[in-house]
């Protein structure tokens, strides 16, 4: 049941998006490296702008930017970074996603 809530809310290519996302961050930003911030600006960055290209595309449907951001900043986590520090990346990603 859940697993069609997730395919018709399109929940299912926000977590893929996500993780290719997070993907592209980790490649430029390690773990050991967040205390550079202009490092960690530019990736997130490169992030958030190819997140709003996804979002004019116009194909998102009702809580997509949440899901989104939410599974970014976990996904962070996951990967080894602080989780108040990764929560709060996906909170401005949240942000940034609902101004574009």
């Amino acid at each position: 049941m859940m697993g069609a809530i997730h395919r018709l809310l399109g929940w299912d290519e926000m977590d893929r998006l996500a993780e290719a996302l997070c993907e592209n961050f980790t490649r430029q930003v390690a773990p050991a490296s967040l205390h550079k911030k202009e490092l960690v600006e530019r990736a997130f960055s490169n992030v958030v702008g190819r997140a709003v290209g996804e979002k004019r595309k116009g194909k998102w449907k009702y809580g997509a930017a949440a899901r989104l951001s939410n599974s970014f900043g976990w996904t962070l986590v996951k990967r080894g970074y602080p989780q108040e520090w990764a929560l709060a990346l996906s909170r401005r990603m949240a942000m940034a996603l609902a101004q574009k």
